[in-house]
């Protein structure tokens, strides 16, 4: 082995070393941090490992171990200076397991006290199943909120959307809902939702359907311009991915669709089986504060539980979308500007749970360490396709033409 890869091991050994005695620091917001997350950051900082001939190949194969774990850089940091040195890094793996206890415990030995019990709560409270984001906020506390509304993913009409959501993102609104699967071409279609508002004080008008002629929205334009009455036109043209997006709206919203097919007349159908109901409107999204969801989700349920479909991967991916969508779980916790290193240590934190609730971790008892078991057969796979590479690293020279360069 050359001198070279030598001095990066005892290099990387000097490095680790002082991690672990948490000799590194990052100011920011006039603070300074410390966190086991931040190695990655301190390797790029080296000044030794910038003039190194292997740092562009140690960067890239660190890079990639954070994207396989948060932190797992200086994982193998260690196992690359181990193996380069002639030692082998020891991990007992004969026992594991995917117990609650376990996971906190792995993770509250990887973070400090405050985002440990700040996770904590943010998962007691979140619940099972649910999806939790994590933001900065211009506010001094700490906020969680959580939203439990079902939503459909369904664009306003193109020609409509600057008209409402040029300057807002969302709106809350008592509206008329109708839902026709069919295509809307004549003004006279829409005529008696307009007459149907005026009853109700000009409240405004939600329409999912399949398309709309340019003859008709002209026509709404112009009935939104005098009258002040306005209709927010959703569209969703029909997807095979998607076949049962209209029903489980009207299911959700215990609202029957106006259909062609079953001999449905658009002009006094969309009048007939229209309902009134609060909703959440996005230009991308309809999202329910009325609703009743229990017949929907347990015919769902039922259909998953059928022996069947269970052979049917694409079924079942299809029923699991849908229940998501009609009992979503979607938590977001705002984390003061100040607190950076606490929004970073929550991020980490969510992504850390998520891996080790499906795969895992190692309980080395000898040492009473835990560790994930994703993380360490990943990373010691990284680190033998490093060490693989290093030492069959050589050096090319390129001899150019002296004439060609003169010539030049």
């Amino acid at each position: 082995m050359n001198n070279n890869l030598i001095e990066l091991a005892l290099n990387l050994k000097k490095i680790n070393n002082s991690f672990k005695k948490e000799k590194f620091r990052i100011i920011a917001n006039k603070n300074v941090y410390n966190s086991k997350f931040f190695f990655f950051s301190f390797i790029l900082n080296n000044k030794y490992l910038n003039k190194s001939p292997y740092s562009h190949i140690i960067y890239n194969y660190f890079k990639k171990a954070e994207r396989i774990f948060p932190g797992a850089s200086s994982l193998l940091s260690e196992m690359i200076s181990d193996k380069l040195l002639g030692y082998t890094y020891n991990f007992n793996k004969n026992e594991s397991d995917k117990k609650f206890e376990s996971i906190m415990n792995y993770l509250k030995s990887h973070t400090d006290e405050e985002s440990f019990n700040v996770f904590k709560n943010l998962l007691l409270f979140s619940g099972p199943d649910a999806t939790i984001t994590c933001d900065s906020t211009n506010n001094n506390e700490i906020l969680i909120t959580k939203n439990c509304n079902p939503y459909f993913e369904i664009d306003i009409d193109e020609d409509f959307k600057g008209l409402y959501f040029s300057n807002l993102n969302k709106t809350t609104k008592e509206v008329i809902l109708s839902i026709a699967d069919a295509y809307i071409e004549r003004d006279s279609d829409v005529m008696r939702l307009f007459e149907l508002s005026k009853q109700y004080n000009n409240i405004p008008i939600v329409l999912i359907c399949r398309g709309i002629s340019d003859y008709a929205k002209n026509f709404i334009k112009q009935i939104i311009l005098n009258n002040k009455i306005y209709l927010y036109p959703y569209i969703s043209k029909f997807n095979d991915k998607d076949p049962f997006l209209f029903d489980d709206i009207c299911k959700l919203n215990n609202q029957q669709k106006v259909s062609c097919e079953s001999g449905d007349i658009l002009v006094t159908s969309l009048f007939d089986k229209h309902k009134l109901t609060k909703l959440i409107l996005e230009k991308n999204k309809i999202s329910f504060i009325e609703f009743d969801n229990n017949v929907i989700f347990n015919e769902i349920n039922n259909q998953l539980n059928n022996n069947d479909l269970n052979k049917n991967e694409e079924v079942i991916k299809y029923l699991h979308k849908r229940k998501s969508r009609i009992s979503p779980n979607n938590v977001k916790i705002l984390i003061p500007n100040e607190k950076i290193k606490l929004l970073n240590e929550i991020k980490n934190l969510i992504i850390m749970y998520n891996i080790s609730a499906i795969y895992g971790v190692y309980n080395n008892k000898e040492n009473k360490n835990l560790e994930s078991v994703y993380k360490i057969d990943n990373i010691e796979k990284l680190s033998n396709s490093l060490f693989n590479n290093l030492n069959n690293m050589g050096y090319s020279v390129k001899l150019k033409n002296l004439q060609e360069e003169i010539n030049k």
